[in-house]
């Protein structure tokens, strides 16, 4: 039987807070599925997420902007705290309102930051706070979703980053278009370079109006400001999303407009940092499936000469530099599944390579010049159900301990420990080592646990020893969890990175399915009975793994692309698909896509299969589920497509986030034979 639903809307209702301990676990293993939904949807609710930590030059306190997701919307805002003290939101933000890009004046006595409106959705307000930052000025508008602020180095202007009309969120944030509500109901344009991402500039006084920079053409993915006021961007030629996949580094010309290529990389690029002196900017270079989570090695290009130093690798993927002093780079990064950060020399020698429960991506460090003590700031990677803190540490420590500054979650949310882990590694066919983790129950149930696979996204995206929290939902319902990092993984190196590309559903799909041989040397995990799970890229191996293998009872694939070709033609990143195939269909490649298409091979497939998709997704379009549903029924296959209204890429909301999983936690038990009572 097969069926198709639309999730329009989804109550929660608040619950009391959760005992602790040995006690916590005992009750939640015995809650009936609506009492553990409306706790999972509690603890979306309660989530806090922050992000965006920028380090007042002068004196070394923090603001950071704090997301927070209800049933209501999504807003963000803007907090200021110092190490020693209590945090204080000094930019606050209503429901689908965002407060962002907070960024410190040269000399650390304003603050910048980004208000987007939902009522006004294609401009921001520029608003500026003044020591001691307790109330902001509108200084003007700009145009467009603002991605960035910079200061110019006598603090008198502002650079400004916006995404015009007609531009694509990262995929991070849903893959959706930005758009007016207004014109929602008329016809929508596209024609090449629409969607540009343009540079202007503001006098950071009263009154201020936006004056176009460039580009002309094209379109700019970041922008680092040198002290002399030269523009070092990242930018395409094509201003769609397909774009950021062949950006180089290049100058913007403030009279012309025009951008002066500097460095053509091979692979995609990170953000950039400019040297304190400028005249150089750093950038990570690496194989990337998706902007904005670029993993690799540091590279270092001057600006003039345009010549490039390439780090060596020194065993972490990078994802993230800023500059220490002019011959060294603080850096962030994952080495295997451990979170990594330090500094390294420009001639390539490390000084220093810590190991922190950390998110690389959010660090802050010290600037070469600031007098403040020395402390490094990042949003900390929680090993339990709790929202992600701020937490600083001392890097001149020889151990140093990271301790939290905010109190972002309610105390109850801190509470919630569901799952035992245990990192696994097992040996793919050809010797590769894969490595993985393993989730399950606190207490025992009545026998073995269901397995489920559960395949992350990109495929250039890792899981680490932080335990989603839906992988713990999942586990309070009684299943044991692998999280498997398959070749194509990030934190092992650039090779292990791209040893899937040209191979989509090929050795990948057999480090998964070695992952259940792996588990059944796991006392209490049933590998009899096993499921498979995935979003976007781990959609399409949970697609593979239903239509191509025989280890699998049932899969939900969320988001997925299970035919490579239409979804290379229909999605807003076509590039992705060519480099991950080692070549464009019209380059004579279509027949490799085709075959590598799960939706090809469901003649042969057993596996029922739950299909959950946002309506708004551009990266995966809607299509690809749709598809997948079609060629299911024409099978006489067991299924079920969900389509999440207004929702895109990832399924965001409170609402959506906790339908679906509980959906899926349904779909697994009926299956695999676990009850949900």
């Amino acid at each position: 039987m097969s069926t198709i639903a639309r999730a329009d809307e989804v109550g929660a209702t608040p619950i009391a807070p959760m005992p602790t301990g040995t006690a916590a676990a005992s009750r939640s293993a015995n809650l009936g599925r609506g009492e553990r939904r409306r706790r999972f949807t509690e603890q979306l609710t309660e989530r806090r997420t922050p992000s965006d930590i920028g380090l007042n030059p002068a004196n070394g306190t923090a603001v950071f902007t704090v997301t927070r997701m209800d049933v209501s919307g999504i807003a963000t805002s803007v907090w200021l705290t110092a190490a020693a003290g209590p945090p204080m939101r000094i930019v606050g933000a209503g429901p689908d309102t965002s407060a962002s890009t907070p960024r410190w004046s040269p000399d650390g006595r304003r603050l910048a930051v980004a208000l987007q409106r939902p009522e006004t959705p294609l401009e921001a307000q520029i608003l500026i706070l003044d020591d001691p930052f307790d109330r902001s000025v509108a200084i003007g508008t700009a145009p467009g979703h603002v991605e960035d602020l910079i200061w110019s180095a006598d603090g008198q202007q502002l650079l400004v980053a916006c995404a015009a009309p007609g531009a694509d969120s990262v995929v991070t944030a849903g893959a959706v278009r930005y758009a007016a509500p207004s014109r929602r109901h008329r016809p929508t344009v596209t024609r090449p370079g629409s969607g540009q991402r343009r540079l202007y500039e503001m006098t950071a006084t009263a009154g201020s109006r936006p004056r176009f920079l460039g580009p002309r053409s094209g379109t700019v993915w970041d922008v680092g400001l040198c002290p002399d006021g030269t523009i070092a961007v990242i930018w395409s030629a094509d201003s769609s999303e397909s774009g950021w996949y062949d950006s180089i580094v290049g100058v913007l010309n403030r009279q012309t407009g025009e951008v002066e290529k500097v460095y053509s990389p091979q692979w995609q690029l990170s953000p950039m940092a400019t040297s304190p002196s400028g005249g150089r900017v750093a950038v990570v270079e690496g194989w990337s499936s998706d902007r904005g989570r670029v993993c690799g090695d540091i590279r270092i290009v001057d600006l003039d000469s345009a010549a490039v130093d390439q780090l060596p690798w020194f065993g972490v993927d990078v994802v993230s530099v800023e500059w220490r002093t002019e011959d060294s780079l603080w850096f962030t990064g994952w080495s295997g599944m451990q979170a990594t950060w330090g500094w390294v020399a420009a001639d390539g020698s490390i000084g220093l390579l810590r190991h922190d429960d950390i998110q690389p991506g959010t660090m802050a460090f010290p600037r070469c010049s600031a007098p403040a003590e020395p402390l490094v700031w990042a949003a900390s990677a929680p090993l339990d159900s709790t929202s992600p803190e701020i937490v600083v540490g001392d890097p001149r420590d020889e151990s140093p301990h990271m301790i939290s500054v905010t109190r972002l979650s309610r105390g109850h949310i801190a509470q919630l420990e569901l799952a035992n882990t245990r990192q696994l590694s097992w040996t793919a066919a050809d010797g590769l080592q894969i490595d993985g983790l393993l989730a399950t129950p606190a207490v025992a149930g009545t026998g073995p646990a269901p397995l489920v696979i559960y395949a992350h996204g990109g495929p250039a995206g890792l899981w680490n020893v932080a335990v989603p929290i839906e992988v713990r939902f999942l586990v309070d319902a009684g299943f044991a969890v692998l999280l498997p990092n398959p070749r194509g993984s990030v934190g092992r190196g650039q090779d292990f990175a791209r040893a899937n590309l040209g191979d989509a559903g090929g050795a990948e799909l057999t480090d998964l399915v070695g992952g259940i041989d792996a588990c059944a040397k796991v006392d209490g995990v049933d590998v009899g009975r096993v499921g498979i799970v995935g979003g976007s890229y781990g959609g399409y191996l949970a697609a593979c793994a239903a239509a191509m293998t025989d280890r699998f009872a049932c899969a939900v694939m969320m988001f997925g692309h299970p035919d490579l070709l239409s979804a290379r033609y229909g999605s807003n990143n076509p590039a992705f698909y060519d480099k991950l195939m080692l070549g464009a269909p019209a380059s004579g490649n279509a027949t490799a896509f085709v075959e590598r298409s799960p939706i090809i091979h469901v003649t042969t497939a057993t596996a029922p299969t739950l299909l959950l998709h946002g309506a708004e997704d551009r990266c995966s379009p809607l299509g690809q589920a749709e598809e997948m549903y079609r060629a299911l029924i024409d099978c006489q296959i067991d299924t079920k497509l969900v389509v999440y209204p207004e929702e895109g890429h990832g399924l965001h909301s409170v609402k959506a986030r906790s339908d679906c999983w509980a959906r899926a936690a349904d779909w697994l038990g009926l299956y695999l034979g676990l009850e949900q009572p």
